[in-house]
């Protein structure tokens, strides 16, 4: 079931990074985050590493599209 997660989490468009290098370096920096939790002897790794990458890659792509000045295509909810 966690494959499943990570797997369908990764490619969908509101939760990771839009290229498919970047989901692709997401997907290695979310495995080599849990092995460094399990090595730690982190109990619920696999999720730790999801909150702690996901959201750090998605503010990097923000930030790094209004550096670039590329205009996002999610609506804003205000």
């Amino acid at each position: 079931m966690y494959q499943l997660f990570v797997f369908f989490m990764i490619t969908d468009p509101k939760t990771t990074v839009r290229s498919k290098l970047g989901q692709c370096v997401v997907a290695f920096c979310v495995a080599l985050a849990e092995m460094i939790l399990r090595l730690n002897q982190v109990v619920y790794a696999p999720l730790y590493a999801l909150f702690i990458v996901g959201p750090t890659a998605m503010l990097i792509e923000i930030w790094w599209e209004s550096r670039r000045g590329v205009r996002s295509t999610v609506p804003s909810s205000a």
